[in-house]
């Protein structure tokens, strides 16, 4: 109950808008006393809301530090599938980095797949491949936001992060190769490298 009124209590400072698939978004910057910042994307309907990381807006977060940004995660509903808006968040925050003159070079390790083939998408490249999961097709009538993957690469035996450290964000589900049988043959960016960092395309 503690964090969530000190999130109550956060101040948004507005970055301007943001324009996507023909909506207007109002971007509104806080950064909590634990260092980490947000950049939320809100419609006129959710700008006025007291509490924007709750309000089920698009996100993304990153950490700054003295020598430059580390983007660590983002949050796009499940209800903006298919619009490629995970691809122009990523956009819009290498173009707000370099408004301000942040130097944005690497990102934290990306343990969320899903995370992984936007960026994928966006032109970034995992600095390892040690680990490659393959994101299977949504089942018919899920609408669940934890992904499908099998696991097609482990060159080090690493221990799979799947849950956020409270456990209370599950990052994906993993299925036999058996069950995965049973998918379609994968997109070519349905395989992503996890728990790495990524570069963006300079």
């Amino acid at each position: 109950m503690a964090g969530e009124s000190r999130r109550l209590r956060d101040t948004y400072t507005k970055r301007g808008t943001f324009r996507h698939a023909g909506v207007v978004y109002h971007v509104f910057q806080s950064t909590w006393s634990d260092g980490r910042s947000f950049l939320y994307f809100a419609t006129k309907n959710n700008a006025g809301k007291s509490n924007l990381h709750t309000a089920g807006v698009p996100r993304i977060s990153f950490h700054i530090h003295p020598d430059g940004v580390v983007l660590t995660g983002m949050l796009v509903p499940s209800r903006y599938g298919g619009t490629s808006m995970g691809e122009a968040l990523v956009q819009y925050f290498r173009d707000f980095t370099r408004r301000h003159g942040l130097s944005f070079d690497v990102t934290a390790h990306i343990n969320k797949p899903t995370i992984a083939r936007t960026l994928v998408r966006s032109g970034f490249t995992p600095v390892s491949d040690n680990l490659q999961v393959e994101i299977l097709p949504r089942p018919k009538g899920d609408d669940s936001r934890v992904p499908r993957v099998q696991v097609v690469k482990n060159a080090q035996q690493s221990k799979l992060i799947t849950h956020s450290p409270d456990k209370t964000n599950q990052f994906y589900t993993v299925v036999s190769p058996v069950v995965a049988k049973r998918y379609p043959i994968p997109a070519p960016d349905s395989i992503v490298s996890i728990q790495t960092r990524y570069v963006p395309p300079r």
